[in-house]
């Protein structure tokens, strides 16, 4: 296994890189980004999980058709890296979402899931197919290990730049924003919407500022995050194309141990066994029968 390069260590590379890039999907969408780009008044605690139902779907969908369609299309390496170029766009596409829209983002996330549940259907059989029978426990085994630790190293990442992002921008934004309108100085530090109307001369331009401006500078750390994962998908999409092409050993017939008889006729069909039988029989008493004219 380790000295098929093509076999192992593209594969398995490509894959963390993979899903490195695509935790930063779902990592922020929808549970951060509709709370804080998109609140509703007042407020729908259902609203998360309704519009995780999109990709969730989606999903389903892509894994489905990758079963239904892997073998016909052609070379999996080229499926593989077309299914990662596919849900790199989409990825990059999320960084133009703006506080003024929800749909665009609705419509992202449900085209980038449905690449990525092809991607990980073909990622398994790709896994399965590339080494010996033999071996096929201990690469589906390192693959599994590499899909679960690359996204818990992927949120630490993203989140990292997030708050990052947002502790340099957020009060430089705020400040720079409201003060040439007339805020005092000694105001900026109120937290919140209510504590900043009880403030003397806060007006209503200064109030729709102050809670704007905060949906601005997350959007600029968000997008950072976006551009980050699609750079990383976009290395997965290279290596993806150099992977081994297993659509050679996708065939109909089943690999048995030709040392095993009882192996071999449970593999066989019913009707196959009996015109084994038969055929027995009929050469049998042909035997006897030669036997027979012999002794005459």
């Amino acid at each position: 296994m380790f000295a098929n390069f093509r076999g192992f260590f593209l594969l398995i590379t490509a894959i963390a890189l993979a899903n490195f890039s695509e935790s930063v999907l779902s990592s922020f969408w929808p549970s951060n980004i509709i709370p804080t780009l998109y609140a509703s008044t007042p407020p729908d605690p259902f609203r998360t999980y309704r519009y995780l139902l999109a990709p969730g779907i989606a999903t389903v969908v892509g894994g489905l058709t990758a079963g239904l369609s892997v073998r016909a299309i052609g070379c999996t390496s080229l499926q593989f890296a077309a299914a990662c170029f596919v849900q790199r766009v989409f990825i990059g596409l999320m960084a133009t979402l703006t506080p003024n829209s929800i749909k665009p983002g609705l419509a992202f996330t449900a085209i980038g899931d449905f690449a990525g549940g092809y991607m990980k259907v073909l990622i398994v059989v790709k896994t399965q197919l590339a080494f010996g029978d033999e071996l096929i426990g201990t690469g589906m085994g390192v693959m599994n290990l590499t899909r679960g630790i690359g996204p818990a190293y992927a949120l630490c990442f993203y989140l990292t730049i997030l708050s990052s992002q947002i502790g340099k921008t957020l009060a430089k934004r705020v400040a720079a924003a409201v003060l040439p309108l007339g805020l005092p100085i000694t105001s900026l530090a109120s937290q919140d919407q209510a504590a900043l109307m009880q403030v003397l001369g806060t007006t209503l331009p200064i109030l729709g500022t102050a809670v704007a401006e905060p949906k601005l500078a997350y959007t600029a750390a968000f997008r950072i995050c976006y551009y980050v994962g699609m750079a990383t998908g976009l290395l997965a999409c290279v290596l993806a194309l150099f992977t081994n092409d297993v659509r050679p050993t996708m065939t109909t017939e089943r690999h048995v141990n030709l040392a095993d008889s009882e192996h071999i006729m449970l593999s066989l069909k019913p009707k196959r066994i009996g015109e084994m039988h038969r055929g027995v029989g009929q050469h049998d008493g042909r035997d006897r029968i030669g036997a027979d004219e012999a002794s005459v």
